[in-house]
Order: C-alpha cells, then structure tokens, then sequence
C-alpha cells in the first residue's frame, strides 16, 4: 500500500483544500484501485486543530482521508 501524506491546518485557506482538493480527485480517479492508497493529514497546528474541528474541515473532502 502507497502512503500520501498531506501536512496543513485547518485555518489554511488556499494550499491546504487544494491539496486535499487534488487527493479526493485522485480517490476518485483511481475508482477500484483507490484502497492501495492511503491519504493521511496530519495537521502543523495541533493546538487549534481539535478532532472535532479536523472533523468539521474535512467533511469537503473524500471521507478516505
């Protein structure tokens, strides 16, 4: 299995959706193909980004990430 592994924050308001953006493209691109991915973000701001507000952000996004 191949690892994308996507660094940002949640108040980030142009880098950090783009890329987030383009990985749930990508998901969906690969279709059946897609479980050999693994998209992981880890956040640069762990002290305002709780789980519940990760939760919140990434609700635009595909739910693999």
């Amino acid at each position: 299995k191949h690892m994308l592994v996507i660094f940002g924050f949640s108040a980030c308001k142009y880098t950090c959706p783009t890329e987030l953006g383009m990985a749930s493209q990508l998901l969906s691109k690969l279709g059946d193909h897609a479980d050999k991915l693994q998209v992981v973000f880890i956040t640069v701001d762990p002290k305002n980004d709780t789980v519940a507000k990760l939760k919140e952000y990434h609700k635009s996004f595909d739910a693999r990430i």
